[in-house]
This record gives C-alpha cells, sequence and structure tokens, in this order.
C-alpha cells in the first residue's frame, strides 16, 4: 500500500483501534492496586496513632519541662506555674507563672548583692539550687541566671537580648568575654524585619501576591503572539555571537594583539589562549546546532504558543496548584497531629552536660522505640503523599490539555473545566498517579536514610582510630556520590512520569503502558524534543525573570511612596515580594510546563495516528503538518531513489517509481478547510 500524502517523516508506530475517537470518551480506571497501597498506608499510619494514644503523654509536647523533669502548668504542684524561664546557657529552665517584663539586672546589681536574697529578686534559679553560694558559683555551676527581660513565645521567656545576657553571665564568672555582637545584631535585624512586614503587609500581599498574578497572565498572553519566536531566535542568534565575542576578549587578554597588563606569567597568557579556542570552537558548534535545529525549533515555538492559548482558553488551570497546596497543608496538620501523638511515647531521661569546665545534670525527653520506628514509617507516607498530590496535578492538567488540542469548537470548553478534569482524574487515574509517586516517594526516601546516616558518621568527631566508621572524609566523598546519583534519578523518574501521564492523558493508559509509548514516541523525535526543551525553559526562565522584576520595582515605588519613614530597610520588603513573586510565577510555568509536554505528545500522537490536520488541530500548529507533508514526499522520493541503485533492474524499478508517485497524487487527499470559527480566531502560518 502506498504511504498517505501529509505522513510524518519516520515511521508510524502508534497504533489505535480504527474507531478511536480523541479525545478519548471512555476511560477505565488505571493501577488500582497502588492506590489500594496508598491507602492502606493511610490506615497503617491510623494503626500506629491507636497503638501509640494508650502510651502518649501529649503534654510533655506541648508543654515545656523544667530541669528536673516536671511539666509546667501540668505536673502536680506546677499548675500554677505554665511558663518556663530559662536557668543556663544550655537550655534548662525552672517553671514560673509569669516572664519578667522589667529591667534586665546589671552587673552592678550582682556584684553588690551578697548573700542572694531571694531567686526572684536578681537571678532566675532551678528548683534544686544552693542559694548559700554565692552569685558568681550559682552561676558557674549552671544553677542560676542573672534575671532578664523576656518576652513569651510557645510557653517559653526568652531573653530580649541574648548577647547581653551571655556577656554578662561570661563577665560575672571570669570567663572571656565575647567580643561579637553577632547574635545581638541577628536579633535586632530580625525584629526590625518583623516589624516592616507588619506595616507592608498590604504592599506584600497585593503586589507581590496579586500583582504577580495579573503580570502572569500579561506574560501568558504575550506569549499567544510572536513574542516567543522573537525571544527564541533572538536568544539562539545571540549565544553564538556571545561566545565568539567572549573569546576575542580572552584572546585580547592573553596579549596575543599587545601588551596585557593582566599577564604576569606565561601560564596565564596560555591560558587565556587557550580558553578563547575553546569559546570559538563551541561558537562555531553552536551555530552548526542551530542550524541543524531550525525547524524543530519552529515546532516548539508553536508549541509554547499553543499551551499558553489554551491556558488563557481553560483559566482555571491556575487554581490546580493552589487547590494542591490546600489539600497538602491539611494533610501535613493531620500528619503532624500524628507524629506528636507518636512522639510522645517517650520518657524523661537524666542526662549530664559540661558547663564552663563543670559537670551539669539535667533531664531531657527521650523517644521511645516504638516513635523511632514509626517515624520512618510516617515520613514515608509523607513524601508518597506529598507525591501523589503533585502526579494528581499533572495527571489532570494533561487531561484538560489534551481535551482542549483535540475539541474542534474549543470555545465551548468551559472556563471552570478543571474541576470537571480533576473529578475525571480521582475517577480513572488514582492509582496510575500513586505509581508514578511511589517511584519519586522511594528515592526521596533512600536519600533521607542516607542523610541520616551521613549525620551519623558526622557525630563520630571523637571515634578512636579503629572505630568502625574511622575515615570519615571516605564516607563524606561516597555519601556526596550516592546523593549525586539519587538526585539524578528523582529527576529521570519526574521526567519519565510526567510524559507517561501525558499518555494516560490522551489514551487512559496505564503508567507502564504510558512510559513505554512515550519513551518510544519521545526518542523517535529526540531532537524535536530537545529543541522544545531548550525553548520551553528559555520561557520559563524569563517568565520568571519578568514577573519578579517588574513586581519587585512596583514594590519598591509604592512601599517608598506610602511607608518609606516608618520602614527600616525598603529592600527586605522588596525581597519578600521578589520571594511572592517567584511562588506565583513558578506555579505558572510549572502548568505551562506540563501543557507543553502534552500538548507535543498530542501533536506527535496526531501525526503518526492521522498524518493530516484535522479540524481539531490548533492553528499554531495546522501549518506545521504542511511542513511535514512537504519533507514526507521528499523523503520518500529520496528513498524510492536509494533503493533504485540498490536493484539489478533499474528501467522496470523506475517505472514501478513513476506508477507509485502516479498513485498517491491520486489518493492525496484535500488540504484542510479552516471553518469560519477557526478563520475568525485568525488560523494561519506564522513565521515565527
Amino acid at each position: 500500500m502506498p504511504k498517505k500524502s501529509g505522513a510524518p517523516s519516520s515511521p508510524r508506530r502508534h497504533k489505535a483501534p480504527a474507531d478511536l475517537t480523541l479525545p478519548i470518551q471512555r476511560r477505565h480506571t488505571t493501577d488500582v492496586i497502588f492506590m489500594l497501597l496508598l491507602v492502606l498506608s493511610w490506615i497503617g499510619m491510623t494503626v500506629i496513632l491507636a497503638i501509640s494514644i494508650p502510651k502518649s503523654n501529649v503534654d510533655t509536647i506541648l508543654h515545656p519541662v523544667d530541669s528536673l523533669g516536671n511539666v509546667c502548668g501540668i505536673t502536680t504542684g506546677f499548675e500554677d506555674l505554665p511558663y518556663m524561664a530559662y536557668a543556663d546557657t544550655a537550655g534548662n529552665g525552672v517553671c514560673v507563672n509569669e516572664c519578667w517584663t522589667g529591667a534586665s539586672v546589671t552587673e552592678a546589681e550582682l556584684r553588690n548583692t551578697s548573700p542572694v536574697p531571694s531567686p526572684s529578686s536578681v537571678l532566675i534559679c532551678k528548683s534544686d539550687a544552693n542559694l548559700s553560694l554565692s552569685i558568681a558559683a550559682l552561676i558557674t555551676t549552671s544553677s542560676c541566671l542573672p534575671l532578664y527581660n523576656s518576652f513569651l513565645a510557645l510557653n517559653r521567656c526568652l531573653p530580649t537580648s541574648p548577647y547581653d545576657l551571655l556577656q554578662l553571665t561570661s563577665s560575672i564568672i571570669g570567663q572571656p568575654t565575647p567580643t561579637s555582637n553577632t547574635i545581638s545584631s541577628a536579633y535586632s535585624v530580625a525584629e526590625k524585619f518583623v516589624s516592616d512586614i507588619y506595616v507592608s503587609v498590604p504592599i506584600i500581599l497585593g503586589v507581590g501576591l496579586g500583582g504577580s498574578v495579573v503580570l502572569s497572565y500579561l506574560w501568558i498572553f504575550g506569549l499567544r503572539t510572536g513574542l516567543v519566536g522573537v525571544l527564541t531566535w533572538v536568544t539562539l542568534i545571540g549565544l553564538p555571537i556571545l561566545l565568539a565575542v567572549t573569546g576575542y576578549s580572552c584572546y585580547y587578554l592573553s596579549g596575543r594583539t599587545g601588551d596585557s597588563e593582566y599577564i604576569v606569567e606565561e601560564w596565564q597568557q596560555t591560558a587565556f589562549l587557550v580558553t578563547a579556542i575553546v569559546l570559538w570552537v563551541a561558537a562555531g558548534l553552536a551555530v552548526l546546532l542551530i542550524i541543524g535545529i531550525r525547524k524543530r525549533v519552529k515546532l516548539a515555538v508553536k508549541t509554547t504558543r499553543t499551551a499558553a492559548r489554551a491556558l488563557i482558553d481553560i483559566p482555571s488551570m491556575i487554581l490546580l496548584p493552589f487547590i494542591q497546596l490546600i489539600a497538602f497543608v491539611i494533610f501535613l496538620v493531620v500528619w503532624g497531629i500524628y507524629v506528636g501523638v507518636v512522639a510522645s511515647t517517650g520518657e524523661m531521661t537524666d542526662d549530664t552536660i559540661v558547663l564552663y569546665n563543670r559537670t551539669v545534670d539535667y533531664t531531657y525527653y527521650e523517644y521511645s522505640d516504638l516513635a523511632k520506628q514509626s517515624f520512618w514509617f510516617l515520613l514515608f507516607c509523607l513524601l508518597w503523599t506529598a507525591q501523589w498530590m503533585v502526579c494528581m496535578g499533572q495527571i489532570t492538567l494533561s487531561v484538560a490539555f489534551s481535551t482542549w488540542y483535540f475539541s474542534v469548537d474549543k470555545s465551548k470548553l468551559p472556563c471552570s473545566g478543571i474541576f470537571s478534569f480533576l473529578g475525571t482524574s480521582l475517577r480513572y487515574h488514582t492509582g496510575t498517579a500513586a505509581f508514578g509517586s511511589l517511584l519519586v516517594a522511594i528515592v526521596q526516601f533512600v536519600r533521607a536514610v542516607l542523610t541520616y546516616i551521613q549525620n551519623r558518621i558526622e557525630s563520630l568527631a571523637n571515634s578512636p582510630a579503629d572505630s568502625l566508621f574511622p575515615y570519615k572524609s571516605t564516607a563524606r566523598v561516597l555519601s556526596g556520590c550516592c546523593f549525586c546519583c539519587l538526585w539524578c534519578l528523582e529527576k529521570a523518574i519526574k521526567f519519565i512520569n510526567k510524559n507517561a501521564f501525558s499518555q494516560t492523558a490522551i489514551f487512559g493508559s496505564s503508567f507502564c503502558k504510558g512510559c513505554i509509548d512515550a519513551f518510544q514516541l519521545l526518542s523517535r523525535n529526540i531532537v524535536r524534543v530537545f529543541a522544545l526543551s531548550f525553548v520551553s525553559e528559555l520561557i520559563f526562565v524569563l517568565t520568571k525573570v519578568w514577573v519578579v522584576s517588574l513586581a519587585s520595582f512596583g514594590a519598591y515605588y509604592a512601599l517608598d511612596s506610602l511607608y518609606g519613614d516608618e520602614l527600616y530597610s525598603i529592600y527586605g520588603m522588596c525581597i519578600c515580594v521578589a520571594a511572592l513573586a517567584w511562588f506565583v510565577a513558578d506555579l505558572f510555568t510549572d502548568v505551562l510546563e506540563v501543557g507543553v509536554a502534552c500538548i507535543l505528545q498530542c501533536f506527535l500522537c496526531d501525526e503518526e495516528l492521522y498524518g493530516v490536520a484535522g479540524d481539531h488541530c490548533p492553528r499554531d500548529l495546522m501549518c506545521f503538518f504542511k511542513e511535514v507533508e512537504a519533507d514526507s514526499h521528499e523523503e520518500i522520493r529520496n528513498s524510492h531513489y536509494a533503493s533504485r541503485n540498490d536493484t539489478d533492474n533499474e528501467d522496470e524499478d523506475d517505472h514501478k517509481q513513476k506508477e507509485r508517485r502516479s498513485s498517491r497524487g491520486s489518493q492525496r487527499p484535500p488540504a484542510p478547510v479552516l471553518s469560519a470559527s477557526q478563520e475568525s480566531e485568525g488560523y494561519g502560518c506564522s513565521v515565527m
């Protein structure tokens, strides 16, 4: 059978039933077993909670514990003492009924007071402190601290000036006085920062959140035009020029064009010269690469524009990351309650610590074996659930983008359609999301275990030479290599997940089949994928730079005009706005990233299954089918000419070749006809 006109340049590998209609209407539940495993993990969390409740003492977690193990506000006899004031520099304290908010005691008052009249007058002492000792002895033995001005936080009395307290304590006991005021400076900066936040909250939220959303939408609107093409080609052309100019600068600095004041030794001249040659070679390779992928860049540009158009047509897609964030916060609160109950199954333990060359007894809270073992399981559940929510978002967005791509009348898709697509994903593809997220969670869990092992090795700083871990440097190198490999593996799995979910959204396939189909499809179009990755990453970076820069500048002028005299530092608030703007821009680019990957797969599947642009094809990609058709004809011609040279009877093959071309010409389908709605929307070929 002759090959139909408009077929892709690569052989058709995608197979589908003859009655297949896209977007797919009849879906089936995929990978149910993995969703059941995820549900079982949640049940396991609840079982651990049920086992821990009878053994738990949540009060030890919610309330402070003094140096003798008494729970402030809970233990019998301490019901009226709900707060804890610190009585030594190791963090041990005593239960009190209120925090001291008066002036801190001075060194003169401490030296002129003898004997100690009362613990509350000049000192904060532990319950078992021997007040018959001198003030210096009490402080030296870590039984007391000078009375300090404090504020209440988490039922603890924190000093308002930690550095002054540390300096006073060192002076009384005759220890070297700290010369750096790092603690005091950091505390002062933090206090001013919080004050600025309180004053400028309207600008931070208005510009950093609301303004960033508006700027992101404006940028997406701009991507629908030729902005993507202009930015892409300017960057591509500017890259080799930049490399060449930088190479000439290194050549100039090498002194080959004259004396250079930067050259002191001969090796420096050689280094500049070698760098110049390397940059020039890189510039030449960049030019060849650009020439080689120029046609693929067109597809990448059109795909990015198409994804931006889909995001504008279904604006509710941008709400999905916020829905995911709310769901994760809710789960995190529940998970925190589970962890708190399990952690409270421990008990108070006595131990010693050396302070000021003296051994000090204190009591601390030690987790039980149940808590230590359960923590790893709870951590894995947290990682798996968090990744499952991310994967559900990717599947939902892929369903939305693929439905938009294969819809003939895209104006009929509701603006709030993302909720319908979310329902579809939750009904049919939660198991696929659980499968993909499980792979990522396993890698992240292994990284967490390696981090724990690395910290344990680091804690053996004073281990003897014959210890099991005498070679800490080697352990650091090995753990670093493992972390690097696991990071790469995690990135690879996330890339596979994203493309597999696109196949799931398009055809309703399971995770494994989606992985295989996506890998084969992308491997047959590897150059296109490379070009798309370059263009999309460029657009994502520029999006973040655009949003963050404009939001920061707008916040600066708004803060300067409205609160200029009330703020300690406008730049600190601008940094807060920039962080919020980056977060918003990152949400937009995350959605757009899924859209670009899904739209590309939709186009490639459309190309391999049908070969001719149908009425559903978006305007930015419709013209590309014509280019594919022309390339296909040229490739067929070349392949037939090559096969003719390999046959023994060239005349007979030439005659057959003409008959095949004539047959193809008679079977060629008519060119796609644009509907009135498509023409009114501007469907047509663009140069970018």
